[in-house]
């Protein structure tokens, strides 16, 4: 008799082997988003949270619900949309570019979120009467202006953005006929130098018109052209105005 052998049946044998290659399994799921210094696993961002960090894929997280997940981005931030339960979220790409993307807020229907240039996104969203403007700047997302519930129609040049909001709105109908009341809007402009964050409100430069939407364009490096609902236009010398800003 071979006192230093222990026989053992087939069924203990697989006990055995369920038990390692269990072990191993098991091991190899949670460690399927290994940590190290450049990925610190759950990321709080405010009211949010982001798991696991800087890996594509990943998610965007609010009170344990996952919020939005892309196989083709890598979140890196999140703004909320101030007053509404919507946010912003900073991603990067496969082509390491960054860009922002969208999630609406439950009950608030379909907001929208429209790229101007590389830097600037104007969100919209008609149902609940909000429009406001986020930047990309320095790698991060900056909100402008963001106590502004009309702020819109960014317009690019080389170096600068204008954009403007609704300060005043009034209608005026004649009681004798049936025909439409008339609206007209005033509006405030603002401007930015590309890739810097300030931000120069032109109140010296009241607008007016009888359209909700401005239609300005740029005609050099200096000045804009403002063209109304009746067909005039208008030429606006900005560097006169806020000289510091060119």
């Amino acid at each position: 008799m071979n006192r230093g052998l222990i026989r053992v049946g087939p069924f203990f044998t697989l006990l055995v082997f369920l038990f390692w290659g269990g072990q191993s399994t098991f091991s190899h799921a949670v460690e399927i988003q290994p940590q190290d210094n450049q990925h610190s696993g759950m990321v709080t961002d405010g009211n949010s949270t982001i798991y696991p960090q800087n890996r594509l894929g990943n998610g965007l997280y609010r009170d344990n619900n996952l919020l939005v997940s892309k196989t083709d981005q890598m979140i890196i931030g999140s703004q909320p949309v101030k007053g509404t339960e919507s946010a912003v979220y900073l991603f990067q790409g496969r082509d390491q570019e960054l860009g922002l993307g969208l999630v609406n807020g439950e009950n608030e229907g379909m907001g929208r979120l429209k790229k101007v240039g590389k830097e600037f996104y104007e969100f919209s969203n008609y149902e609940i009467g909000y429009q406001r403007i986020f930047r990309i700047l320095q790698g991060r997302i900056v909100p402008v202006l963001e106590n502004l519930r009309t702020a819109t129609g960014v317009t690019l040049s080389e170096t600068h953005a204008v954009f403007y909001h609704i300060t005043e709105s009034s209608s005026s109908s004649n009681a004798e006929d049936n025909a439409k009341p008339k609206w007209n809007y005033r509006f405030r402009l603002h401007l930015v130098r590309l890739g810097e964050p300030q931000v120069v409100t032109l109140y010296q430069l009241p607008l007016e018109d009888q359209n909700a939407k401005l239609r300005i364009s740029w005609k050099n490096e200096h000045e804009l052209i403002h063209r109304k609902r009746d067909g005039s236009e208008e030429t606006l010398n900005l560097q006169k105005i806020s000289p510091g800003m060119f």
